[in-house]
């Protein structure tokens, strides 16, 4: 990801069946969603039950977490389409946190989930 240019686009991978673009704040619902069930998915391969995954409570929480991390400038976030357009996988970054990194030269990267079936 690096720094890059303001306006500069996302490469796309079309070709592969899939596309990457910036996430926008309208993305936050799909984010919570896409998040959930990437989370669901690898602590239930894990052996964990997935009552234990099920809180109603905290997708709300996820939602309200990801319009946060969208409003945050100094984060940048991914999302990968399906040939449908359908969010399918997501990636977030930022500003690294180890104190010998140049944050203007490096980022970190916070999370990245795909959904199984992608």
């Amino acid at each position: 990801m690096g720094n890059r240019p303001e306006g500069t686009g996302v490469q796309t991978g079309m070709h592969q069946g899939f596309r990457l673009r910036a996430a926008t704040a309208e993305d936050a619902d799909v984010l919570a969603d896409v998040h959930t069930r990437t989370r669901t998915a690898y602590y239930t391969a894990g052996g964990m039950p997935e009552d234990e995954l099920a809180d109603p409570s905290a997708r709300g929480q996820r939602r309200d977490a990801w319009a946060r991390v969208l409003a945050t400038p100094t984060r940048a976030t991914v999302v990968a389409e399906d040939t449908d357009g359908t969010v399918v996988g997501l990636l977030t970054a930022g500003p690294p946190h180890h104190d010998d990194l140049d944050a203007s030269t490096h980022y970190e990267l916070y999370q990245i989930g795909v959904l199984p079936h992608a």
